[in-house]
């Protein structure tokens, strides 16, 4: 019988059922079991409510590069299902707990090397299994949000590099197990996955083995070995105190910087971000680049401020098709109906951006990406701040980690959390954005 080494859940994106000419409701896509075989070529069997089924082989493109198997299962939201002796992880109708990991890889370029052999050099397992920890712990409903970037051991490592000699590198299963799937172990079963696109998995980096090992079925629309701007899709992450639905919008933007195509990128995230407000409801973003924030918050972006003014995107002149989204912010009448949360990394530290009142209908920014890659060179501590026109408090920490997300009534609580589960940084935010009070960090770094 074949045996998974790795298998981990899914989320998949909603349904919309057409109910009557003028209604349309949103169903639960359920789940997609995913199990990885690195010996032999049978997909193992699951057991689902008691009966056995042969899970489904995906079909790598690049078969030199991906010479393992794997297999795949579609299941509903809350179907008894294992395989073997490992239980899969159910998807709850209203999840209270998000743990968000990002940037998880270890760097390995020519001009840079990452101590990749030691957890205190690369301490993405040890996070992932206190991350594990912490689900296992709290014993509530549970999802994790991977917001992107697995891959950055791009480059050969000499072999006499103390920091990473003999690693593997490059778009290949070698890269991608030692990157993700080993260290990350102990965590893949926690809980159902979301898993985000970053900029180090576009075409031009590691883009076909993201795509072969975590885009879902009906993302890939052609049949090249690697695409980019795969579409956008939504998926139900419970529901507001109020009984508002909470659906959370994941974008694949991790090809933002190319400039040649611009016009068509900005006019796709348009499209993706005008489906935000359709219906009554709490909408959360993900996506791997920050909307605010994403940089040194002390960078001159009248520039960029300029460009999100007019809405146009310029081939070979404009550098990012974010500014689309800002815009959608930006002039939206109805501000409340468009986003809450926006969840993100590419920079590396965890970082919570709270508008302030005169913009409480902006979404609140939670970066996290400082969960392994080398940490930017930013001082932890908290302050106001100003990005693409936008006035707020920012709190950074730049410690490596992981952050988690709880909602208790209305109020949810955002923590970060180093490799040993110490709590370094914690501020609360309300459903209600007419409940928004001044920056509420009752943790802060020092």
């Amino acid at each position: 019988m074949a045996t998974a080494k790795y298998v981990w859940v899914q989320m998949l994106p909603d349904k919309e059922v057409l109910i009557t000419s003028e209604s349309v409701t949103r169903v639960s896509g359920g789940r997609l079991v995913r199990a990885i075989v690195t010996e032999g070529n049978k997909c193992p069997n699951m057991l689902v409510n008691g009966k056995a089924h042969t899970m489904n082989r995906r079909d790598a493109r690049v078969t030199r590069s991906f010479p393992i198997l794997l297999c795949e299962f579609a299941l509903d939201d809350t179907s008894e299902a294992k395989i073997g002796l490992q239980a899969l992880p159910e998807r709850a109708s209203n999840p209270n707990d998000v743990v968000v990991i990002g940037d998880t890889g270890c760097r390995m370029v020519h001009w840079q090397t990452q101590p990749c052999r030691t957890a205190s050099g690369w301490p993405f397992e040890s996070i992932a299994a206190r991350a594990a920890v912490t689900i296992a712990s709290q014993q509530r409903p549970s999802i994790i949000v991977h917001v992107g970037d697995f891959h950055y051991r791009e480059n050969p490592c000499l072999d006499a590099d103390p920091n990473c000699g003999g690693s593997p590198f490059g778009d290949n299963w070698a890269t991608w197990e030692q990157e993700f799937f080993k260290p990350a172990a102990s965590l893949l079963l926690s809980a159902p996955w979301v898993i985000v696109r970053g900029n180090h998995e576009d075409c031009a980096r590691a883009g076909a083995g993201w795509l072969f090992l975590f885009a879902l079925p009906d993302q890939q629309k052609t049949a090249k070995a690697c695409e980019d701007d795969i579409e956008a899709y939504q998926l139900s992450i419970g529901r507001t105190a109020s009984g508002r639905p909470r659906i959370l919008t994941v974008l694949d933007t991790s090809h933002d910087s190319q400039i040649y195509d611009i016009k068509d990128r900005c006019s796709k995230y348009r499209k993706w971000v005008e489906k935000l407000g359709q219906i009554d409801a709490e909408y959360w973003l993900a996506l791997h680049q920050p909307l605010w924030l994403r940089g040194d918050e002390s960078k001159d972006n009248s520039k960029e401020d300029a460009a999100a003014s007019n809405a146009e995107c310029i081939d070979m002149q404009t550098k990012s098709g974010l500014f689309t989204i800002r815009a959608r912010f930006l002039d939206a009448k109805e501000r409340r109906r468009l986003a809450r949360l926006v969840l993100s990394g590419d920079t590396h530290v965890f970082r919570y951006f709270q508008p302030t009142d005169k913009f409480k209908f902006m979404p609140i920014q939670i970066v996290a990406g400082n969960s392994g890659t080398m940490l930017d060179k930013f001082m932890s501590g908290t302050g106001d701040a100003t990005s693409y026109g936008i006035d707020g408090s920012a709190v950074t920490v730049a410690t490596h980690g992981f952050t988690t997300l709880h909602v208790d009534e209305a109020v949810w609580t955002v923590k970060s959390l180093d490799s040993a589960g110490k709590t370094v940084a914690s501020c609360r935010f309300s459903e209600k954005v007419e409940d928004l009070s001044p920056l509420d960090c009752p943790q802060r770094p020092n």
